[in-house]
């Protein structure tokens, strides 16, 4: 028998995907420079659309009921923001304004993302069939 994650980790996901999408339309021109160049026409939108699905996976995540579609949806929608970090790897410059553009900030997104999806993953499959 594998343990899961105890429910407080659920819960500090969902925290965490809460204060993103809140912050998405709080200060949403902070993120537009993370929209790759290929969207950046749509970097309005697109932040907005996001930040309403981490509320809703960060809601979907709080009900039993709901929390093991709500932790594969917050996977896959961290597994779709990894293609604007991995965009952004190929672009990174030692010499970019702020931190968040440069290798390290980008090596940084890449690897916590990952970790996002696998601790998303990892609390699915703690949530049962449904």
């Amino acid at each position: 028998m594998t343990r899961g994650p105890r429910p407080r980790d659920t819960d500090a996901l969902a925290a965490i995907f809460a204060a993103a999408g809140v912050a998405h339309f709080a200060a949403p021109t902070v993120l537009h420079p993370v929209v790759p160049p290929w969207m950046a026409t749509w970097a309005r939108p697109v932040v907005a659309v996001s930040g309403a699905a981490e509320l809703a996976v960060s809601a979907a995540l709080l009900h039993p009921a709901t929390r093991r579609r709500g932790a594969q949806g917050a996977a896959g929608l961290i597994a779709i923001f990894l293609v604007t970090h991995v965009d952004a790897a190929l672009r990174t410059r030692p010499d970019r304004g702020r931190w968040i553009e440069r290798p390290t900030g980008v090596t940084l997104r890449l690897v916590s993302n990952t970790a996002f999806v696998a601790w998303a993953l990892t609390v699915a499959r703690s949530a049962g069939p449904r």
